[in-house]
């Protein structure tokens, strides 16, 4: 039984991984006249455009590429590693579904910044939506974040035991 949990948050994470990358590769097949283009708008709410993100999350590390770019890969293998101790836990669903989550989201982030040089970004809020509508972000970040918020959770729950 312990066996398959493992094998659900592995295919989990593999799902975020290939899912997003389906969709970047999608999005980097679209016209490339300017680093962003408008191509569908979903009402108010959400336009689909073509950002090639050479920094880090929230223009983290803007001017230092490489800094991003070795971070990016040190997070990915600490997140791993967490990932693979979490998974010798009994119980602790929380935590483990939120590295599963941040691993999926940082594997499929990391792997575009070691092909590509650069983060394909997709989804851009209506500016609106306040700190969500200044960025253009992706499926991978979108499960950063809620892995991140779960881990947060699991890891509480583990320091409370």
């Amino acid at each position: 039984m312990k066996a398959l949990k493992r094998i659900f948050y592995l295919l989990i994470g593999v799902g975020i991984f290939a899912g997003d990358l389906i969709i970047k590769e999608k999005v980097e097949k679209w016209p490339k006249e300017r680093e962003e283009v408008a191509v569908h708008t979903m009402g108010d709410a959400l336009q689909l455009v073509r950002f090639r993100n050479r920094k880090g999350s929230f223009n983290f590390g803007k001017n230092h590429e490489k800094v991003v770019y070795i971070l990016a890969i040190c997070f990915t293998v600490l997140v791993t590693l967490m990932w693979i101790l979490s998974m010798g836990l009994v119980g602790h669903n929380m935590l483990k579904l939120g590295l599963t989550f941040l691993l999926g989201g940082a594997y499929s982030n990391t792997y575009d910044r070691v092909r590509r040089g650069y983060v394909v970004d997709y989804a851009k809020w209506n500016p609106k939506a306040g700190i969500f509508g200044r960025y253009i972000w992706n499926i991978a970040d979108f499960f950063i974040l809620i892995g991140s918020l779960l881990t947060f959770g699991g890891l509480l729950q583990l320091d409370n035991e």
